[in-house]
């Protein structure tokens, strides 16, 4: 079970630093400097603005209490105590259409009971899950980390790579972690190198058969990995798997689902419409030389693009099943902008050996390729013979004036029909 308390903590007297919610068997940090502008009203201070606080803990099925506890002045003490009864109160409110959507379709969520085990596969992929960490607040890493805890699929390694971050406590947040599970590998880079850096280097030190990048403060759904190794396991041959996803908030709350069709080429010559997650097999991604940092306001489009052109349409399949959570609030720079699309777009176009002009889309994030025709264009025009006058006139409409120099006659056509039985060009 898992408790979340929004609200404020300030106090004009002392510097409240490293605020933990914690519980008898867990903590958790939480999200400060949120705005509260009620508060700083309230108080007719304005240094009391940024004083909002979002924090969620696990607690055991009967909880007794959760504490917010926090530095003041160098010493740890505990905030506020608050007593739990083991009966919460759930607020419903209004439920929207999704919401009610994942009450039918999806009966393990947070407060649904546990559903009944799954055999994993019988030879499991190892899936390596690359995470990187620099600036991100503690509260979105911990995020991140505890969704992969919670997979119910064991076999995965997840890759940490802290790009020279200036926080002083990430790197013992980070060897907390890596010390309590085997699985989880930390490695600090001295020198900043942008976040695709940050995923390259995790990806060479990865030891799975796929990779699954893992933007901080995004999570996983608890059965992401099992289903794509049973996915993975019926079709070996998938180099490129990607699911549906949704939209989380700081307290739990999925929104905004983005349900996918399958692959599409032509549609991804448009925009990202891929997003995440992504399963892409190690060697295909090592092949295509991971991400581009050039690319970084567009990096996971320029990837899926360089991909797709090596793997083809055959090996890229769809999960119909939302197992990703996007955090509404991006730190990671790894929102789309005009020029890096444009890019994207230019450097695929070389690849491929097609001419045409790049122009921004109708939306925010989407680009419109305007592909030029080859120099050769011939023009197929079908049609039955027994037709006669009428298909004549149809084809007099048209704007080919002819065909391989025959006269457009009603003769004509039906001798060049009926004597080749082809379709004539």
């Amino acid at each position: 079970m898992e408790i979340g308390i929004l609200g404020w903590c300030w106090t004009p007297q002392f510097l409240l630093t490293a605020l933990r919610l914690e519980s008898e068997t867990h903590s958790a940090p939480c999200l400060t400097e949120i705005p509260r502008p009620d508060v700083a009203a309230h108080f007719g201070d304005p240094a009391a603005l940024n004083t909002g606080i979002a924090c969620r803990v696990q607690v055991p099925d009967a909880p007794n209490w959760v504490r917010l506890v926090a530095e003041v002045d160098g010493e740890v003490q505990t905030l506020v105590e608050i007593p739990v009864d083991g009966t919460l109160e759930v607020s419903t409110g209004a439920v929207s259409t999704y919401a009610e959507w994942l009450v039918l379709c999806e009966p393990y969520l947070f407060s649904q009971p546990a559903p009944p085990p799954i055999d994993p596969p019988q030879d499991p992929p190892l899936v390596s899950i690359l995470l990187p960490a620099h600036e991100s607040p503690l509260f979105y890493l911990h995020r991140s980390i505890i969704s992969v805890l919670r997979q119910r699929h064991p076999s995965w390694e997840l890759r940490i790579c802290c790009d020279a971050s200036t926080d002083p406590e990430l790197r013992s947040y980070l060897e907390r972690y890596e010390q309590g599970d085997p699985r989880i590998k930390t490695r600090f880079l001295p020198v900043a190198g942008g976040t695709s850096h940050a995923f390259n280097t995790g990806l060479s030190d990865a030891a799975g058969r796929y990779i699954i990048p893992l933007v901080p403060g995004d999570e996983l759904h608890p059965a992401a990995l099992l289903e794509t190794a049973l996915f993975l396991e019926e079709q070996p041959e998938t180099g490129l798997l990607y699911s549906d996803e949704d939209q989380i908030d700081d307290e739990g709350h999925r929104s905004s689902p983005l349900f996918k069709p399958a692959f599409d080429p032509d549609l991804l010559l448009v925009f990202n419409y891929i997003g995440h997650p992504i399963a892409i097999r190690k060697d295909l991604m090592e092949r295509v030389g991971g991400y581009r940092t050039e690319c970084d306001g567009a990096r996971d489009w320029d990837l899926l693009l360089r991909v797709s052109e090596i793997a083809g349409a055959s090996s890229i399949r769809h999960l119909p099943k939302p197992l990703y959570h996007a955090r509404g609030r991006r730190d990671s720079g790894a929102m789309l902008d005009v020029p890096a699309c444009r890019k994207v777009l230019e450097d695929h176009m070389t690849r491929t050996k097609r001419a045409g002009s790049v122009q921004e889309g109708l939306f925010p994030g989407s680009m419109r390729l305007s592909l030029k025709p080859a120099s050769v264009c011939r023009t197929a025009v079908i049609y039955r013979s027994e037709d006669g006058v009428h298909q004549l006139q149809a084809i007099r409409r048209t704007r080919s004036a002819a065909l391989e120099g025959y006269e457009l006659t009603a003769d004509t056509l039906r001798r060049v029909c009926c004597s080749e039985s082809r379709v004539t060009t």
